[in-house]
């Protein structure tokens, strides 16, 4: 039987529950778990990002069968040029961190679906709910994350036109999006 992953909304009441996650050691995973790690005091971490957005971040929690966190989702809105970069900005949902422990990476492995198409399935459902937002679910990953990369394109997530540059790291983003109508409807599990 497939172990579906159970989603629990994130609140500063869970941040010990976080404090050991970790997602990887390259330059792009520590500051993923930096991110949900970060107590609401500090600037830029999910417990302050979601206050100082009001309602307007989602992030959550996601336990197997097992009670193990496997990792963290988030869902937000932005303003993206439509259809092209000629084109108005309209808002849409976008993910700004999604992060797996490492331990979980490519798990359940003889038991699908895997736990990374789950928590995406589960973006999708949360994005769909957003009738003020066009229909579209948009993100940003770091070119040398090949593996998330091959995750969104198996989720049917298209290289997009936007480029993030990050100052600090000196970075150029890829931005990916995935327009909802024509993504496969999944199950999603509460």
């Amino acid at each position: 039987m497939p172990d579906h992953l159970r989603k629990i909304p994130y609140s500063e009441e869970l941040l010990k529950a976080v404090t050991d996650f970790e997602c990887g050691d390259e330059d792009w995973e520590r500051p993923l778990a930096a991110w949900i790690k970060a107590g609401p005091g500090v600037k830029n971490g999910a417990l302050y990002e979601m206050r100082k957005r009001k309602g307007k971040l989602e992030v959550w929690l996601h336990v197997n069968g097992a009670g193990e966190l496997v990792g963290y989702s988030a869902l937000g809105a932005s303003n993206w040029e439509w259809p092209t970069a000629d084109d108005p900005r309209v808002p849409i949902s976008v993910i700004p961190n999604v992060a797996i422990q490492k331990r979980f990476w490519g798990c359940p492995k003889n038991d699908p679906p895997r736990y990374s198409t789950q928590m995406l399935e589960h973006l999708v459902f949360e994005a769909r709910k957003h009738a003020d937002r066009h229909p579209l679910l948009g993100l940003f990953v770091h070119p040398m994350n090949v593996r998330a990369i091959k995750a969104y394109k198996a989720a049917h997530f298209e290289e997009y036109f936007r480029i993030y540059s990050d100052d600090e790291d000196g970075v150029e983003y890829i931005s990916m999006l995935l327009k909802l109508a024509a993504a496969p409807l999944q199950r999603v599990e509460g």
